[in-house]
């Protein structure tokens, strides 16, 4: 199962990765359950895909890629499972990119529609 559910992740994290490297906030926010708690780099806790996408819309647009590392599984129960691990978010300065490193922790639960993350959280990664 552990197997099935990191498929599962890795999928949903590369289509996570491609919405954002094209800006596409709908796309991202497509992926939240109806009902779902997001913690970025703000204080707001965001508990719908429309706070999911106003968030990211506030986003600077310094933010070009983002690049997750395989995940960390841990089954929570029938159709509900968690991952953790770390993903760099490739930024743009004065022309230059730069790799930032986060830890970010999400909770994928099967729905009616498909597989959809019910909790995101995601802060910097201490050196």
């Amino acid at each position: 199962m552990t197997e099935a559910f990191s498929e599962v992740a890795q999928s949903m994290q590369a289509a996570w990765a491609a919405a954002f490297a094209r800006a596409d906030w709908a796309a991202i926010a497509a992926l939240y359950a109806p009902e779902t708690a997001f913690y970025g780099s703000t204080p707001a806790l965001h508990t719908d895909p429309a706070g999911v996408q106003s968030y990211f819309e506030g986003l600077v647009p310094v933010f070009v890629a983002a690049r997750y590392a395989p995940p960390h599984i841990l089954p929570l129960g029938p159709g509900l499972f968690a991952a953790s691990g770390t993903v760099a978010f490739v930024v743009r300065v004065d022309g230059q990119e730069q790799e930032r490193a986060y830890r970010i922790s999400q909770v994928f639960r099967h729905t009616p529609d498909g597989w959809r993350i019910a909790l995101h959280h995601a802060s910097p990664r201490p050196a």
